[in-house]
């Protein structure tokens, strides 16, 4: 077996290995697969590629450059059998390149050839590689549904990368002409550089050599607008026809060999460590104790490394999610190394025994979304290849599963879900004319899916109360421990958008705040859910009108900076979080609090996820109140009269602490009108309402405009809260006033 740092680089390996190594000896080197798992393809064994003969052309006119199949033939023997010298099959490239045109600017600019059908795709090859990297591949035209016998082909899954460093590649294509098989010259295509480099690499690693694959930035008429909106619906079915789809995260680059180290030390340490105590509950590992297993520090340079291995920009891609979860196979490519599906759906679980999310935070804040990113690929791509029957591939949850991710243009928010939805139309068409706005976008995908499933799935990422300039801070850049983001700098996708979406829509091209459990049951119960109802960009909303917001933390005065590398229970920011609560709920409250006034407090900071079933929850409900109670920001508060004597481990600390500021990061504490203590979204500002729908989980706040409409209050969403005395259905509500109807905008 060998090791991450035995690995050499295929540049100087012959095809004599290749043919003398076994396919599953070069497949699995260690745990980093060099995957190449195909038939060398041969003009005996024409069965291993999409055969040329049943190429489905829809190509009406005749070749502007045709050449005989017989050429054909003759040069597809060339590319396939080749040198086993690597520099003697870099010479021959050469002289065979030196046949074409002496220069690029001789060639003639590459032009698509009509589909002529939604069922038919383009496939490309790469045909030969000069000694300068520069491309020559082959395009032919493919019927889809013939694509099932046969190896199939595989589906590349890349970032494009800055698409204003351009380069050049040699392109034709190859189609069916009556029985004759047709050829036409190499023209210039133009692509991104670092698309470029990712298809040199490939093939020099082997993984894509003798193969066809599927790449969108060549095999999609990029500007056919027509063509990309109606092929971008069958994105789904491309990726779940290919036999495999390479991801390639990224290049390799210094500290990848020891991030892959690292990532098998993991695998060994929580595979040895035991998963259940006496009784059989979850043992859960601290930080400190996962730095002892791994014997390391938190300054060691193997978590920078994988927080390295993590945070490429490939993780914050939205329509990555449907080219990691819907192929049956799935490699993940780091220059010369690889993890599978499988190795990958490992991090979730470490995650959940020892919150390693949070420990990578500590190195790079954007590890947050990529730990995100990981687990809701590994969760979707669990629950559709085992059929779960529980799985619901609809709109409302897809876009909240792949929260956080990212796509250039912000249409594709709502466009790249399209291919994981399971079997439900909702009659969204992609459209990338100019015409067709943002705006209109979600505006549009918002009222069918609360018109297809009545509830406030969606509206709960909507509001004008969270962050809109950036992701999760209150500076631009910045995340909710005060730590700049590099990514949002890094990727252009990462952009915000400035849009005059209602309130009442989420800006689906920004991260939500928070989606309200499914044990919350603010809204529910035995009244009569009664419909919303749209007016155009006006929503009428049926709603109770229980509490005015009175008090709110002041998020305006200089705040610390996180510490660096540090457990959550010792970062100054958290501590300044629950200070300034505690001050604030006892000014309404003076000291010593009452027993179930201290648990509405505790569950109100943690949007009282500790009654969330027993095989979810991480502890029971108690635990939660003795945990905060032992803190010593609590009893230097003097709040609780026996707090001295409350103890915690640090596991339990931790756990409880990550959960709470998840919350925090997005909302504010505040005290309502009739005294309670309330978790808002952020910008809600003193006179807002707190209202609670029937049929939904959790309290809303409204801000009144003071205007009506047709007789009816005119009020802004302004998010989500959680109050702990309204969670206990929609008859609280009730016995507070009168089902009003109130109009969004």
């Amino acid at each position: 077996m060998y090791s991450p740092g035995s690995v050499r680089s295929h540049h100087d390996k012959t095809l004599q290995h290749r043919k003398n190594s076994s396919s599953e000896e070069r497949t699995r080197q260690g745990r980093y697969r060099f995957q190449r798992t195909h038939a060398p393809y041969s003009i005996e064994n024409r069965a291993a590629v999409p055969a040329i003969e049943g190429l489905a052309s829809a190509i009406s006119c005749q070749p502007r450059h045709a050449v005989s199949a017989n050429r054909l033939m003759e040069e597809e023997y060339f590319e396939i059998h080749e040198p086993s010298d690597w520099n003697q099959r870099l010479q021959e490239n050469a002289a065979e390149s030196c046949r074409q045109p002496a220069s690029i600017n001789d060639i003639a600019p590459f032009q698509y050839k009509p589909l002529g059908s939604e069922k038919t795709i383009r496939l490309l090859k790469i045909t030969r590689i000069s000694h300068s990297d520069f491309l020559h591949c082959t395009m032919i035209h493919m019927d889809r549904y013939n694509l099932l016998s046969g190896s199939g082909f595989i589906a590349l899954s890349y970032r494009w990368g800055d698409e204003s460093i351009i380069g050049t590649m040699q392109l034709r294509n190859v189609f069916m002409h009556g029985t004759t098989e047709i050829a036409e010259d190499y023209e210039t295509k133009e692509l991104p550089q670092s698309t470029l480099d990712m298809l040199v690499e490939l093939y020099k690693t082997e993984r894509i050599t003798d193969r066809w694959f599927w790449i969108d930035v060549l095999c999609l008429n990029q500007a056919d607008i027509l063509e990309k909106s109606a092929q971008v619906r069958l994105m789904g079915s491309i990726f779940e026809l290919a036999s495999e789809a390479l991801v390639y995260v990224g290049p390799e680059i210094e500290s990848t060999a020891l991030a892959m180290d690292f990532w098998e030390k993991l695998r060994v340490t929580f595979a040895e460590l035991p998963r259940v105590d006496a009784d059989g509950k979850m043992l859960y590992q601290s930080h400190e104790e996962l730095l002892r297993y791994t014997d390391t520090t938190w300054a060691s340079p193997e978590w920078e490394a994988m927080q390295k291995h993590l945070t490429r920009p490939w993780f914050r891609r939205l329509w990555v999610m449907q080219e990691a979860v819907l192929p049956r196979s799935v490699i993940y490519v780091w220059g010369r190394f690889a993890l599978t599906a499988h190795d990958m759906r490992l991090f979730p679980y470490w995650d959940m025994r020892s919150s390693l999310s949070m420990m990578l935070y500590q190195h790079d804040s954007s590890c947050w979304y990529s730990a995100k990113m990981i687990s809701e690929i590994a969760f979707l791509r669990s629950n559709r290849t085992q059929a779960n029957k529980q799985w619901v591939g609809v709109l409302h949850n897809l876009v909240w599963w792949c929260d956080g991710a990212h796509a250039t243009d912000p249409r594709d928010r709502i466009y790249g879900l399209l291919g994981l939805l399971d079997g439900e139309d909702l009659g969204i068409v992609p459209d990338y004319s100019l015409g067709n706005t943002v705006e209109n976008v979600y505006t549009d995908a918002t009222k069918r899916s609360m018109t297809r499933h009545p509830g406030f799935n969606v509206m709960y990422g909507a509001g004008i109360g969270w962050k809109k300039n950036n992701l999760m801070g209150n500076n631009a850049g910045e995340t909710w421990f005060k730590q700049p983001d590099p990514q949002s700098e890094a990727d252009p996708s990462m952009t915000t958008f400035e849009t005059s979406l209602p309130s009442w829509v989420p800006d689906f091209n920004r991260t939500f705040a928070h989606l309200p459990g499914d044990h919350l049951s603010a809204g529910m119960g035995h009244v009569p859910v009664e419909p919303v109802a749209f007016d155009g960009d006006f929503l009428i909303l049926p709603a109770y009108v229980v509490d005015t917001v009175t008090l709110m933390m002041d998020f305006t005065s200089p705040r610390p900076l996180s510490g660096a590398k540090v457990e959550v229970q010792d970062d100054p920011y958290t501590t300044w979080y629950l200070r300034n609560a505690l001050e604030l709920v006892k000014t309404r409250h003076p000291p010593p609090w009452s027993a179930p006034f201290y648990a509405s407090f505790w569950r109100t900071l943690t949007f009282n996820t500790s009654d969330v079933a027993s095989d979810v929850a991480q502890f029971p409900p108690a635990e939660y109140g003795d945990t905060l109670a032992s803190l010593d920001v609590v009893k230097e508060s003097g709040i609780l009269a026996n707090s001295s004597t409350r103890v915690s481990t640090s596991v339990q600390r931790q756990r409880f602490l990550t959960t709470a500021m998840a919350f925090g990061s997005w909302h504010a504490v505040c005290v309502t009108s009739s005294g309670w203590v309330g978790l808002v979204p952020r910008y809600t500002t003193i006179g807002d309402v707190i209202a609670v729908c029937p049929g939904a989980r959790a309290p809303v706040v409204l801000r009144s405009t003071g205007n009506e409409r047709d007789g009816k209050k005119l009020f802004q969403f302004v998010g989500t809260g959680y109050v702990h005395e309204l969670n206990n259905g929609i008859h609280v509500a009730a016995s507070k006033g009168k089902l009003e109807s109130i109009v969004l905008r």
